[in-house]
């Protein structure tokens, strides 16, 4: 049996470990794990996870790119890596990340708008999704912690 974990963090190891800690703090989970490669290979290997889809989140904008960049070379390290880009509602000029992000070879977009602290339904977000879905790019939208949407209003792509 193939065991495929879609939904993986990893972080550089320069980070790592705060990184884990500071999203255990957020959903108030205990966690004892590094967040780095290193941990995650060991990890997948115990559980008989044979694929993992990496799943970034940028927090500010300005790490959009470093992000993406660390994303891509970490799947193209590791054949059984599969990688998704991330991209958020402050950023300039998202086509052009969007773009790039294909031409690193990720697969899709990673939006978490609680931990990136905008809303679902954001006006700034409707020019990135209506991107997406014209270029058939896969993205994904993680809610928990707070409300889908800031409104009533509800968005339907053309």
């Amino acid at each position: 049996m193939r065991l495929i974990d879609f939904h993986v963090h990893v972080y550089p190891e320069k980070i790592a470990g705060k990184a884990a800690q500071n999203v255990a703090a957020f959903y108030d989970l205990d966690t004892s794990l590094s967040g780095d490669i290193k941990t995650l290979l060991t990890e997948r290997k115990k559980a008989g996870i044979s694929k993992c889809l990496l799943l970034p989140v940028a927090n500010d904008p300005v790490h959009i790119q470093s992000i993406n960049d660390f994303i891509a070379k970490t799947v193209s390290e590791h054949e059984d890596f599969f990688g998704f880009g991330t991209l958020h509602a402050d950023m300039d000029d998202p086509m052009a990340e969007i773009k790039r992000i294909k031409e690193i070879g990720l697969l899709g977009i990673k939006i978490h708008p609680d931990t990136q602290r905008f809303d679902t339904d954001d006006k700034k977000m409707f020019m990135i999704y209506d991107i997406l879905q014209s270029i058939d790019m896969p993205y994904t939208l993680r809610r928990q912690k707070a409300k889908l949407f800031s409104s009533k209003k509800t968005y339907k792509s053309a």
